[in-house]
């Protein structure tokens, strides 16, 4: 059974190609960078500039607006500490 061809979407087929060569590029930076930078360096480097670009993006887009986590509700942290302690075998009528 042949199903037919599907077009491609422009957008999707860039952002691929921009991930390939990103993904491609890493050992080469990393063996540049070794001349100046230690293994170790170079590691927090990316780390920071990972960290600062989700945070640029997320900002970008308003993910942290807020800038709060909701939190559960206290009788959600007694139900599972309850089923942790006695091994999940009260039944949940009888949970605090």
């Amino acid at each position: 059974m042949v199903s037919e061809p599907k077009n491609v979407d422009v957008k999707a087929a860039a952002l691929v190609t921009l991930l390939s060569f990103l993904w491609g590029g890493n050992p080469i930076a990393i063996k540049i960078g070794l001349a100046d930078a230690p293994p170790i360096r170079q590691a927090w480097m990316r780390f920071i500039l990972g960290g600062l670009t989700v945070l640029a993006w997320a900002w970008a887009y308003s993910r942290m607006a807020p800038w709060t986590i909701p939190r559960p509700s206290v009788s959600a942290y007694r139900s599972a500490s309850a089923s942790i302690v006695d091994g999940g075998t009260r039944p949940r009528s009888m949970m605090w």
